[in-house]
């Protein structure tokens, strides 16, 4: 039958302090605790890396998203001129669906969900000033429009009443 050995078969046995005997067992625990300490540290480096990388990829796709945002939105908005688009009543809600597309296809360069929103709330201001912008150049050009009739009607009829043989009721 086989025996376990016992402490004296496993390593020398010597007195640590007087009356302190050493053997295996005792440099097991410390030795356990030393590799439980360096796999903490090493783990605890691993998350603050990946922290760190993920910090530096989110800023890397924020980045990309605006730059990307402002050539599109640059673009878009150049579109809203006589000399591309004559038909300037219709300005405004081409360019309000066109610019919310525009939003959207940048925002989906972003992978973090907080950080899309984020990005999404910041492009707002964005699209209501280029809103705004395209209304007052199609408001602009319908108000020159206008004046430019109504000073042609005002012509017309100073000419019309200026006529010879214009009767006075007429004139």
């Amino acid at each position: 039958m086989v025996k376990m050995p016992d402490e004296t078969a496993l390593g020398s046995v010597s007195p640590i302090f007087p009356g302190v005997v050493s053997g295996p067992r005792d440099y097991i625990g410390p030795a356990l605790e030393s590799v439980g300490s360096d796999l903490m540290r090493i783990g605890a480096n691993a998350k603050a890396e990946l922290r760190q990388k993920k910090a530096e990829d989110d800023t890397l796709d924020l980045g990309r998203a605006r730059s990307d945002w402002n050539t599109r939105r640059l673009l878009e908005d150049d579109n809203y001129r006589l000399d591309k688009d004559p038909n300037y009543s219709k300005w405004e809600p081409t360019y309000s669906k066109n610019i919310k597309a525009h939003q959207n296809a940048s925002a989906n360069l972003i992978k973090d969900p907080k950080i899309k929103e984020k990005f999404l709330l910041e492009t707002e201001d964005d699209i209501t000033r280029g809103t705004l912008a395209v209304r007052g150049r199609s408001g602009e050009i319908d108000l020159g429009k206008r004046k430019s009739e109504f000073l042609q009607g005002i012509d017309t009829n100073m000419r019309l009443a200026g006529a010879p043989g214009t009767d006075d009721k007429t004139r």
